[in-house]
């Protein structure tokens, strides 16, 4: 995960955590200097508290697709939530226990051929156990899974994390993806491709 390069692209999730804008957030959270139409360039830092930390052992264990310590990370009773898929036309996910969440991210990542996770960190802070992550994602995922008649594809979009912590564990994590502006990105990656009609 980077956290001070300015960058300028990169390139998903159902897996493929995208985004929700940053409307209600404060600007002065981080410092920011809108360098280009798609990223800023910023200089961010998570708050030095075993919360944050953790919130950051999450990302990072997607990253490595280290699903094992994804699920030592997790309360037995934690929850993970995507409310962001109802964009799919289905309900939202909601998964309990570190089995079942780790399970489904392994096979949402299988599945979708997914290599080459990266996030960058545009907004973290704090409060109350609460950790909020403002990210944009970068990955490569299958053509072919997504119906784009090429081998391997990149995408990229905002995506934003909350994560709850209480003691040592990770206990609720929310993400908001922007399913909608991958969408975009695969439906044009297909009129320069070609579609595999999937």
């Amino acid at each position: 995960m980077t956290k001070s390069d300015p960058w300028g692209g990169g390139g998903l999730g159902a897996f493929l955590s995208f985004w929700i804008p940053w409307a209600l957030l404060p600007a002065l959270l981080v410092s920011c200097t809108q360098v280009s139409t798609e990223l800023p360039s910023c200089e961010v830092h998570c708050p030095e508290t075993a919360a944050a930390a953790l919130a950051l052992e999450w990302v990072e264990a997607v990253e490595r697709q280290d699903w094992e310590a994804m699920a030592e990370l997790l309360d037995p009773d934690a929850v993970y939530e995507d409310r962001t898929m109802r964009h799919y036309d289905r309900d939202p996910i909601h998964l309990r226990g570190p089995t079942a969440i780790a399970e489904f991210w392994r096979v949402a990542s299988e599945d979708s051929g997914a290599s080459d996770i990266r996030y960058h960190l545009e907004r973290c802070f704090e409060t109350g156990g609460v950790v909020v992550l403002g990210m944009t994602l970068s990955l490569g995922v299958s053509g072919e899974f997504w119906g784009v008649a090429v081998e391997q594809i990149q995408l990229s979009g905002l995506q934003t994390t909350v994560v709850t912590v209480e003691g040592d564990k990770i206990v609720h994590v929310i993400d908001h993806v922007d399913y909608a502006g991958a969408d975009r990105q695969i439906e044009e990656l297909r009129r320069i491709h070609g579609s595999t009609d999937r």
